[in-house]
């Protein structure tokens, strides 16, 4: 008895360290998950690298990567650039990085930039374009490689673009540049133009110069459009100038192009990101010349205004004030937003001042009292300002707490769900209370209440063993951290109704379908959350099922490729899949589709044809076909006719091909899959005779003639 009592101590034993193991992986889990999570979402390390600058503006999307990071940061305006930083702007997005010496880099979308001040000034520029403004004060060159080539410049302004993965285009604006590549090095004066191509440097004067709007230029305004004021110079013979816009810098897609006939012109622009340049037709290289392109930002530029909380809303509370959270329309262009609380009015006393890059703000530590609120928005642009209208709110202490707010209050639920599946009940929360008392009742009074059930959130789970009832009401109390216990709350109404079972929609019963039409299965709603079963079966009581599908809606569709007899029911399951509640089945046919069926002339027809111009030939046919093929024989087999049409009537006009007589026609239907279905009958045979004979002609030449000799 002990040998064989041993095994099954063991077993125990392994039994009672399962629970132990299973906690033991879910602990591992959860800690492996919260690894990951805080990789996923951690910003990457500031660095302690020297900081050689600021980004001085931003639009949209522009990243930092700080050296020897992997993670790329959202970066706002005011961060500071440190050395060997990663810099990059995402689609229709720039940047304007100011260096400690006041050189300026102009970063365009879709670009990136790599700064290593350690031995110099050394720019690494991988792609998309940018533009360098000034130099530093000690004269010392700035550096910049692309790939193998290396570009050096001290003061002065230039743009560089990368045309493809190995060639790049440089054009000074102001002092000089050099250019050196594997084979050669050139210098590169004011208005010239480099490209360097296949490792060769072509140098040229540039043909056009953008003066007005500069590079990068950004406005604003309150109205519809602003009038913008373009300028430039031409140091080339040109013929049709044109003044070209468009939403990205390779000028993919042309929005506007305006013919000039001067060197400027002003044009009121819609807000929105530009993108302009100049080109025209060089009359003696007979080709089109287009000038760099220049940045163009309109701003809207609009009041803020604070939309949470609203104008004199109250919040009470007993013992702990609550959070207040402030939101407000925003604007483009914008600096910073800096949310004011005052209990005074004219904001001569603040209370709180609360500087942002959001629209949105959560504010706690006010105390019982009248207050007011206002939202300045601070812009890039100019460092000009909008205020907000002032908002009025108040925090008001009380003795007793508020009874809870129901959410919901009256609904209509089916009895079978509610007694097999329950409902979920709803309320405001308020983080003062710490439970919450839920009562059910079968009478408005509650004399006879049915549950009285302990909640710690503002949801609960309604189950009840109740049969026959027209309705039940609810009621909700809650109780604070203090054991303060408020009033209960507004009495809900919830009227209860049969369900015995689902109700299925489409398709009707005994409905006929054609093979490959699409069919729509759909049942009417539940007042819960859907959990359906949809079930297919070619037997009445389901012993053979063909397709199942579980589904959260309500509708699924399908398609069929044989035809057949089909039963289908939906059941709605509970969380743990058991059964609420299942429809009644519903059946419906598929068949083949039916073929084209000549209606004139019908087979062995007569047809009398004396007083008509024309044959007419008409069929019926399932709006499944998509076009029909007609042919017409004479009784020895000869083709007389043949047509391809999406009707289902053919009139042949020729009527001296036909005489009286045994006639055939044959009809092909056409499907969109390409298949092809010819009628029932293969040759429909018809006679065509006449009625009515055609009279004679009348000879109409005299009965004597006379020669003349």
């Amino acid at each position: 008895m002990e040998y064989l009592q041993e095994p099954i101590n063991r077993e125990e034993a392994q039994r009672d360290k399962t629970p132990l193991i299973i906690l033991f992986l879910l602990l591992l889990i959860c800690f492996f998950s919260f690894l990951l999570y805080k990789n996923l979402t951690q910003k990457g390390k500031e660095g302690d690298n020297p900081v050689i600058g600021i980004l001085t503006f931003k639009n949209r999307v522009v990243e930092r990567k700080p050296d020897e990071e992997v993670i790329w940061d959202k970066v706002e305006t005011g961060v500071q650039i440190r050395n060997r930083d990663t810099i990059r702007s995402a689609d229709f997005s720039d940047g304007v990085l100011t260096l400690s010496d006041g050189t300026k880099i102009l970063l365009s979308e879709n670009s990136m930039v790599y700064l290593d001040f350690t031995d110099g000034v050394h720019l690494d520029f991988a792609y998309g374009s940018m533009s360098v403004e000034g130099g530093t004060a000690s004269n010392t060159p700035i550096k910049i490689t692309s790939s193998d080539k290396v570009i050096e410049v001290e003061k002065g302004n230039l743009k560089l673009e990368k045309i493809s993965k190995e060639d790049l285009k440089l054009e000074v604006k102001e002092g000089k540049a050099k250019v050196k590549t594997q084979n050669e090095e050139k210098e590169v004066k004011k208005d010239e133009v480099a490209k360097v191509e296949n490792n060769k440097v072509s140098i040229e004067e540039a043909n056009f110069k953008l003066i007005s709007p500069p590079e990068v230029f950004i406005t604003s305004t309150k109205s519809s459009t602003a009038k913008i004021d373009f300028s430039w110079s031409v140091n080339m013979v040109v013929k049709k100038i044109n003044l070209e816009l468009s939403y990205d810098s390779k000028f993919r897609k042309i929005l506007q192009s305006v013919p000039v006939q001067a060197n400027s012109i002003s044009l009121n622009l819609k807000p929105g990101h530009y993108y302009w340049r100049v080109t025209g037709e060089h009359t003696q290289k007979k080709q089109k010349e287009a000038s760099a392109f220049h940045k163009l930002q309109i701003l809207s530029r609009t009041l803020p205004k604070i939309v949470t909380p609203k104008q004199n809303q109250k919040f009470t509370y007993i013992q702990k004030p609550p959070i207040i959270n402030f939101a407000w329309t925003g604007s483009e262009g914008v600096k910073n937003y800096n949310l004011e609380i005052s209990n005074s009015e004219n904001f001569s006393n603040l209370v709180k001042s609360i500087p942002t890059h959001q629209t949105f703000v959560g504010i706690e530590g006010l105390e019982n009292g009248q207050y007011y609120a206002r939202v300045i928005t601070e812009f890039q642009i100019d460092d000009s300002r909008e205020v907000s209208p002032v908002l009025s709110f108040a925090l008001i202490q009380k003795k007793d707490p508020e009874p809870p707010i129901l959410i919901n209050p009256n609904q209509i639920w089916n009895e079978i769900i509610l007694v097999k599946k329950g409902y979920d009940l709803y309320w405001k929360d308020n983080p003062e209370f710490k439970e919450y008392v839920i009562q059910i009742a079968s009478d408005p009074e509650f004399q006879n209440i049915l549950s009285s059930e302990k909640a710690s959130f503002n949801q609960k789970k309604v189950l009840l063993p109740v049969q026959n009832l027209s309705s039940i009401y609810w009621r909700v109390a809650g109780t604070t951290q203090e054991g303060v216990s408020s009033n209960f709350s507004k009495i809900g109404k919830i009227q209860i109704q049969k369900l015995e079972s689902l109700q299925l929609d489409t398709p009707l019963d005994g409905q006929n379908f054609e093979i490959k039409e699409e069919i729509l299965f759909q049942w009417k709603k539940v007042n819960y959350s859907p959990n359906f079963l949809w079930e297919l079966s070619s037997s009445p009581n389901f012993t053979k099922i063909l397709l199942k599908e579980k589904l959260q809606s309500y509708s699924v569709s399908k398609q069929f490729t044989e035809q057949g007899k089909y039963y289908w029911r939906v059941t709605l399951l509970n969380e743990d899949e058991s059964t609420v509640v299942t429809s009644k089945p519903s059946f419906f046919t598929v068949k083949e589709i039916e073929p084209p069926i000549p209606v004139f002339p019908a087979m062995n027809q007569r047809v009398d044809m004396s007083k008509k111009d024309f044959l007419d030939l008409e069929w019926r046919a399932s709006d499944k076909f998509t076009s029909f093929q007609v042919e017409l024989y004479s009784k020895t087999g000869k083709l007389i006719a043949k047509q391809n049409t999406n009707k289902t009537r053919y009139q042949f006009d020729d009527l001296f091909k036909l005489d009286e007589g045994e006639f055939y026609w044959v009809l092909v239907g056409y499907l969109d899959d390409g298949r092809t279905i010819p009628a029932k009958e293969r040759k429909i045979r018809f006679f065509i005779y006449l009625s009515e004979k055609p009279s004679a002609p009348e000879i109409k030449t005299p009965k004597k003639f006379y020669l003349e000799e």
